[in-house]
């Protein structure tokens, strides 16, 4: 066949597909992967390396074509793909997480993976898929790959477990999962959730763990058959070197108070090669000093015990003029996050095969050179940088609260001042405080920490709250975020191939354990929102009658545009959902606005203490959205409602029900509370 060799699996119903090495002609290897019309190419390449390097030079790139969605998309006038979208460099990310502990720890040379999505059916994610075809490609190169591995999505609905859930299926789930391992071992774990409980992990882990095993023994068939030669890769030492390193490791202190986990080293006669080597050996010797110390003494080097977690300390409105601030500090790891609230019409309009549509809520995390004390430049975001960014987002995302209950288009920036392990789970804590700190009703505060491991033999030891030398000589980066109630977002990898359950179960306790003791000192300091920024637009929405959107924007515009003009205030209107949104940075202006729209568009006026028949429109946790008759949307809290309806499920009501309520307050932005009449 043209694409080469055909492999293929039943995979729950569906047909796997692998073509190998055939039409991509001049690749070290290729692997060609469909399921369903979803296809995914991905080629791996090599440099050979004459000098050794010290570490893995390993590019992954996870290239979106507009094609594969039948689209023209990119710029007005480049109709083009151009720099690679956030999702791309996010899965692109995920596959060099999972393939990178996987190769021999001495092997340097400079190694390409390129996965490229050609057909996307909607279905079915490309992203595993490419996780799958990289495992694979290297599994048939002759690269030392200690492999294969696969990958698994558990989607969670309801308490049950969805494997693989189509992409369309996605932003309805209660949370999803990401697996990637051996069929044994688990080297990376990526979780975005509503509160998902500890327990839910661990059972979403062994139905993955299952599934990935028919991956990985599916990738073994084709490798038997292929049989490849795989380099037998080794350093040469030299007895200078090592004589260089037995001299700096007997000077070493290992014993010592927090500190970024760097050591110097007088080795200026060394050329470069020779420094490399030492440099390997030295680190590797230390990791050993490192790891006996801590199954020695169990506690730390900087005198922690191995649960401690580091002096806390936390600060809100620490900025005068922006709409919200929050800081967190946790030993040297120190960030300040901000809030920005503006129009929803400064939502991010976002274009990739994966999502067309626009995101109100965004996080984004920035980490200068002075963070670590180094001289550099300020450059665009990293991919660390956006990676980290949108960890933060999805872990606070869930408890954002939707456009009907607040207005506003939110941003948050993480700027991170100081460095020592961990910024993304104190950027998740600063941010939390900050989005508090602005106003925004959360109903809940969201912490983060991260949990190391240590290893030795058959033994392991967890490290509550990892600084920069548990990160750099440890095996594990366990990143944990959540409420009291549950976890919202998980970020794992690992630097050895894998961990189990059990220390997946024992680490998961871990983080749960100091997310609830960072929470109390949070919620101390910040628990519920305060009013909204007088430095923040002003925002109100009206419902409007469609038949009415005309008579407000007027011939050519000039009733809309003479009140914006007459109040200094800003209108748009929603015509997918009928809303009208005035905004306005002065709270008279935004009146004067809101009496000479509603002259138009007639709506209803209601006043505390009315009675009201409105529509079941909507249901939370926290109570039950309601429309009124011609008017407002409010919401019907759960204090509100009798005791006898909170065990039901939606306390009893349906989706379109008409209830009488009666008008127990509105707010100064026009928002309505209800109490059953």
């Amino acid at each position: 066949m043209i694409l080469g060799k055909e492999y293929s699996l039943n995979l729950n119903g569906k047909t796997l597909k692998v073509f190998i090495d055939k039409i991509v002609a001049r690749s070290l290897s290729s692997v060609w992967v469909q399921l369903e019309n979803t296809v995914v190419l991905v080629t791996v390449n090599v440099s050979k390396e004459n000098k050794f390097l010290g570490f893995l030079p390993l590019t992954v790139d996870y290239e979106e074509k507009f094609y594969a969605i039948g689209k023209i998309l990119g710029s007005r006038f480049i109709r083009r793909e151009g720099r690679p979208s956030e999702s791309a460099i996010l899965n692109a990310r995920l596959i060099d997480r999972s393939i990178r502990p996987r190769f021999d720890k001495n092997f340097n040379w400079p190694i390409h993976v390129v996965a490229t999505v050609f057909s996307f059916d909607l279905k079915n994610d490309p992203d595993l898929l490419a996780v799958f075809g990289a495992s694979l490609a290297l599994s048939i190169s002759p690269l030392p790959f200690i492999g294969p591995i696969a990958g698994c999505r558990i989607g969670i609905w309801n308490n049950e477990k969805i494997i693989d859930p189509s992409f369309d299926m996605i932003e309805q789930l209660d949370g999803e999962i990401v697996f990637v391992g051996d069929g044994n071992l688990i080297n990376m774990i990526e979780l975005k959730g509503k509160e998902i409980k500890e327990n839910v992990v661990i059972e979403s882990s062994i139905v993955a763990l299952d599934q990935i095993k028919k991956l990985v023994d599916f990738q073994k068939e084709i490798v038997n058959d292929i049989k490849p030669q795989k380099i037998n890769f080794e350093i040469q030492i030299p007895e200078k070197i090592k004589d260089y390193v037995a001299s700096a490791i007997d000077k070493i202190n290992i014993v010592v108070p927090e500190n970024v986990g760097e050591f110097k080293f007088n080795i200026e006669d060394l050329n470069e090669e020779e420094k490399s080597i030492f440099n390997f050996l030295a680190h590797e010797k230390i990791k050993e000093l490192f790891t006996d110390y801590l199954f020695k003494n169990k506690k730390r080097t900087d005198g922690r015990k191995l649960d401690e977690i580091r002096e806390i300390e936390l600060g809100v409105s620490i900025l005068p003029q922006v709409h919200g601030s929050g800081f967190f500090s946790r030993g040297l790891t120190k960030v300040l996050s901000t809030v920005t609230l503006d129009s929803p019409q400064q939502e991010l309009t976002v274009k990739e095969i994966e999502f067309i549509g626009v995101k109100r809520f965004m996080h984004h995390y920035n980490f200068p050179p002075y963070s670590t004390g180094e001289v550099g430049s300020i450059k665009a975001p990293s991919r660390r940088e956006i990676g980290h960014g949108a960890l933060v987002e999805k872990a606070l995302s869930p408890l954002i609260p939707d456009l009907e209950i607040f207005p506003y288009a939110i941003r948050v920036v993480s700027e991170v001042l100081s460095s020592n392990g961990s910024t993304s789970m104190a950027s998740v804590c600063s941010s939390s405080l900050a989005l508090l700190d602005a106003g925004v009703p959360l109903q809940k505060n969201i912490a983060g920490i991260s949990i190391g491991l240590v290893t030795k033999n058959d033994e392991f030891l967890l490290l509550t709250d990892i600084q920069g030398i548990e990160d750099h000589y440890g095996e594990m980066d366990f990143k944990v975020a959540g409420t009291e109630d549950g976890i919202t977002a998980i970020q794992m990898d690992v630097k050895n191939l894998g961990i189990n359950i059990e220390i997946l179960s024992q680490a998961l306790d871990r983080a749960k354990s100091a997310r609830i003791e960072i929470l109390e000192k949070m919620n101390k300091v910040k628990k519920e929102p305060n009013q909204i920024s007088q430095y923040a637009p002003k925002i109100i929405r009206l419902p409007i009658n469609p038949e009415k959107i005309g008579l407000l924007i007027g011939t050519g515009g000039r009733t809309i545009n003479q009140i914006t003009q007459e109040t200094e205030s800003e209108i748009f209107i929603d015509t997918e959902k009928n809303f009208v949104y005035i905004i306005s940075n002065n709270e008279e202006n935004l009146n004067k606005a809101i009496e000479k729209v509603k002259s138009i568009i007639e709506t209803k006026e209601y006043k505390v203490g009315d009675i009201a028949k409105g529509k079941v429109v909507k249901f939370f946790d926290f109570g039950v959205l309601i429309e009124l008759e011609n008017g407002p949307v409010g919401l019907l809290h759960i204090s509100n409602i009798p005791n006898e309806r909170k065990g039901l499920k939606n306390f009893g009501f349906k989706l379109g029900e008409i209830i009488s309520v009666k008008i127990k307050e509105r707010d100064n932005l026009g928002r309505f509370s209800f109490a059953l009449s």
